[in-house]
């Protein structure tokens, strides 16, 4: 009896009942009716169940007894494949259902992943359907978050935990805030460490899992934080270190590089499979010492450790090759079935003359004749022709068709209407020129020509067509090339991939390229030349790593050599290599390489000085510890690691490093290699480079030196100019009350005067009164004008500022106003500068600079001392 299911196996999602199938409402998924026998639809619910709570591992176990016990189950080989894939079913709000989302993202290919080609194999037509479908989402998705994945950075340490307890309704754990201390620790020490709730905190939720594929991917050693038992058994921190434990059974990781930290429960507690790492006690006084040795430790065995974890896809497939081809076939019409046949002696005769004319070059002649025959005859072809042949000064029709870029519309037209007009032999003459005129003319005129002549029939149409496309695919003319394309006949599919193939590999024009090897593969998918083709273009047009690698995948499944195909890249690479994606396909090359990859030393040895010469000192690391894996006597290895480490390029590049190469320890390691004329060379090279880098620090030191002592004579000049200006800046009371002095003192002196002349003694006569009142108008007035009332008048001294006053007075500012005048706009300048506001301040400065001055001549003395040495 079939078992009823309400609930979708994949998302949980309701299904409801369609003809022999349910469907879930949320993901779309399509389900066979359960017909199996009660104790395996308990084992196949029991494992769904489990998929869909994200433990995968169980999930796995689960498909894994089922397909013991039914061999030809295709839902347990799909159930199979999505709990090693980590798949999960989330929310689109966007579209309102369930899409599958990866938990556990690998670098190979879901679509050809086995479990889900044999339960495509298995399943009905409408099942396999969708599992193709959803094959192909998880795919994209996978090369999407690899993508990603592949741009963040790489990490020394992950630390795992457990953030929340929603099941105890504990919205953060005493575990994370514990592992955020010990976070905070290890980025104190320098490590790069995966926390996810720092980590993560700007990502989103359903996309977590190419951030958390990349830091299991690259840290060297990963944590394991917990302060309950049940923690560390908990879905997700199980996942990941299961999957770290995972890399480090295929001896990806390092074999000591999962770390268990406990802190307030008994080692015992732990799940079996984690008592066996290295377990820490966190709450042991000698715990982040100990923790941070063994991190150091492992970082540096990790780097001698090199992993090449291969793929193998099955090569030799066959692909489907398309029977016919989309053409927009040129409908044909055979030449002269229009003609009017010319039956008028005297029309013979002066096409005759017209021809005489022309050879002799009388254009006008030839013109007025033509004129008089088009005009009894507007359809005379051989008229028209000439008319041509006049309006560009042509003795020939050869001469013409040399001429023919210069045409305009209306001469198109008028050689379309000989060819519908002409006689067939003239006709064929002049399609046989324009055919054979594509080595003379541009791709833009002959495709214009083509359009013309293409329609027509003759006997020697084909053989010129392929003459055409010849010579259209040699110059590289993707216009008329596609015309072209139209002649074939749908069944002509073999031509149609040859001139395809033949124009991709000629044109430099990438987008014909691309264009030319789609039209190759929409044809013919397994077409190894073509895909080959698309790899290097790629590579040329820096395409994303995963790009590139999708497409040679695809190169793989139809090739019977893919070591062949692996050697043709690694060569490329090793002449052409330009970017760090380049780096990084070359690396993922090696995992296709089916043979040892130790015969690919002379390959690898080139690459790795092509990134040396291109600056990808990082990225050349992993080859080179490849190479000393399975070759550690050889001396081209050992430089260059020399060159890499002191970053450089080229062997004369050393001794502009400072870097010593002879502090280099595989310096010495290469020089018991090589044979005594190297080994002195070598030597010679590194003793120029201590002599240069010498040179350098001494021309640097007599540079600052230099420097220093400019600057010293700078600060005691400014010490010099600031012992001159001893001043005090007088405040605006200041100000008022000296301005009031001095009129007051002219009151006093006004006054003295008038009792003087009312007590007879006169100064000066009887104008005493109006002469003194007018000096004394005249004292104030110079005064102001002169500025003496202005701010730079009291930024100075009180006496200079009395003189000053004084001096205005008596010369009205006539003569020594402007000399003092610039002499106090000087000094009030250098007050700005220093922001002087009171003489207490004036002391300090001066002080500071006198400081200022005794540190540069220490300065000074020191660096000269260490000039001196150089001596």
């Amino acid at each position: 009896m079939a078992m009823i299911i309400n609930a979708c196996k994949t998302c949980g999602g309701p299904v409801k009942r369609v003809g022999n199938y349910y469907v879930c409402e949320y993901c779309r998924n399509k389900w066979e009716i359960d017909g199996g026998n009660d104790i395996h639809a308990v084992d196949r619910a029991n494992a769904w169940a489990a998929l869909r709570n994200g433990d995968f591992e169980k999930a796995t176990e689960l498909f894994e007894n089922i397909i013991v016990k039914e061999g030809k189950n295709h839902e347990a080989y799909w159930g199979r494949a999505l709990a090693l894939a980590g798949i999960v079913y989330v929310t689109d709000m966007n579209e309102n259902k369930k899409v599958p989302t990866c938990n556990n993202i690998t670098e190979d290919s879901f679509i050809n992943n086995k479990d889900v080609q044999k339960a495509i194999s298995l399943a009905t037509a409408d099942i396999a359907d969708g599992y193709k479908q959803q094959a192909e989402y998880i795919e994209k998705v996978r090369i999407e978050w690899l993508e990603k994945a592949s741009k963040e950075p790489a990490y020394d340490v992950f630390i795992s935990f457990k953030d929340s307890d929603r099941e105890n309704d504990i919205e953060r754990t005493q575990d994370s805030i514990d592992a955020q201390d010990l976070y905070n620790a290890l980025v104190a020490e320098g490590y790069k460490v995966f926390f996810s709730r720092i980590s993560l905190r700007d990502k989103i939720a359903e996309q977590y899992e190419p951030y958390i594929y990349n830091a299991i991917k690259t840290a060297k050693v990963m944590i394991v934080f917990g302060e309950r038992p049940e923690y560390f058994s908990s879905v997700w921190i199980k996942n990941e270190w299961s999957r770290f434990k995972t890399r480090i059974e295929k001896g990806e990781k390092h074999k000591n590089s999962l770390v268990v930290v406990y802190k307030n429960m008994s080692p015992a507690d732990l799940p079996s499979v984690l008592k066996s790492r290295q377990c820490l006690n966190a709450s042991d006084m000698t715990f982040l010492s100990d923790l941070t040795r063994h991190i150091k430790r492992v970082l540096e065995e990790s780097k001698r450790n090199v992993h090449l974890e291969k793929i193998e896809i099955t090569g030799g497939q066959i692909a489907k090759k398309a029977s016919t081809i989309a053409v927009n076939s040129v409908q044909t019409r055979e030449v002269g079935a229009d003609a009017i046949v010319e039956t008028s002696i005297s029309e013979k005769q002066s096409i005759s003359l017209i021809y005489t004319y022309l050879e002799e070059r009388q254009w006008r002649e030839a013109t007025n004749l033509i004129e008089d025959v088009l005009f009894n005859n507007p359809s005379c072809a051989e008229a028209i022709w000439c008319r041509l042949l006049a309006t560009y000064q042509a003795t020939t029709s050869g001469e013409l068709v040399k001429k023919i870029s210069r045409f305009n519309a209306n001469d198109y037209g008028s050689i379309e209407k000989v060819l519908n007009c002409a006689s067939k032999d003239f006709a064929e003459k002049i399609l046989v020129l324009l055919y054979d005129s594509e080595e003379k003319n541009s791709g833009e005129i002959y495709k214009k020509i083509l359009e013309i002549i293409l329609p027509f029939s003759f006997s020697k149409r084909q053989s010129k067509i392929d003459s055409a496309f010849d010579g259209v695919i040699e110059r590289s003319k993707y216009g008329p090339f596609k015309l072209l394309l139209n002649t074939l006949e749908s069944s002509d599919i073999d031509k149609y991939i040859s001139y395809n193939y033949r124009y991709a590999t000629v044109t430099f024009n990438i987008e014909e390229k691309i264009e030319c090897l789609n039209n190759v593969l929409n044809v013919d998918g397994g077409n190894v030349d073509a895909l080959r083709s698309v790899v290097y273009i790629d590579l040329v047009n820096n395409k994303s790593v995963q790009n590139i690698i999708t497409d040679f995948e695809s190169l793989l499944k139809y090739s019977t050599n893919a070591k062949k195909e692996v050697l043709s890249y690694l060569q490329w690479l090793g002449e052409s290599l330009d970017t760090a994606e380049h780096c990084y396909f070359a690396k993922q090359l090696l995992r296709y390489y089916t043979d040892e990859v130790a015969k690919l030393k002379e390959y690898l040895i080139t690459l790795s000085y092509k990134m040396i010469e291109k600056k990808f000192f990082e990225e050349v690391k992993y080859f080179l510890n490849l190479i000393l894996s399975f070759e550690q006597n050889n001396s081209d290895i050992y430089w260059a690691i020399c060159l890499m480490k002191i970053q450089a390029r080229f062997e004369e590049d050393i001794v502009n490093k400072d870097t010593l190469i002879k502090d280099i320890p595989e310096f010495n390691k290469y020089l018991t290699f090589v044979d005594e004329k190297r080994r002195k060379e070598c030597i010679s090279i590194s003793k120029k480079q201590e002599e240069q880098k010498l040179l350098r620090i001494k021309t640097n030191a007599e540079q600052k030196l230099l420097h220093i002592e400019t600057k010293l004579d700078d600060e005691k000049d400014t010490l010099n100019k600031m012992n001159e200006m001893k001043f005090i800046r007088v405040s605006i009371i200041g100000r008022v009350v000296l301005l009031t002095v001095i009129i007051v003192s002219a009151i006093i002196v006004y006054s003295m005067l008038c009792y003087m002349h009312n007590t007879g003694n006169d100064v000066f006569g009887e104008y005493d009164q109006y002469i003194v009142g007018c000096a004394l108008f005249a004292f104030i007035f110079c005064s102001f004008l002169s500025g003496a009332i202005r701010k730079e008048a009291f930024s100075y001294d009180v006496i200079t500022a009395l003189c000053y006053y004084a001096l205005c007075s008596i010369f009205g500012g006539m003569f020594l106003i402007p000399k003092l005048k610039a002499e106090l706009k000087k000094r009030s300048e250098l007050i700005k500068e220093y922001g002087i506001s009171k003489l207490s301040e004036f002391k300090d400065i001066i002080e500071k600079q006198k400081e200022r001055i005794k540190q540069l001549e220490k300065e000074y003395q020191e660096m000269k001392d260490y000039v001196d040495s150089f001596k």
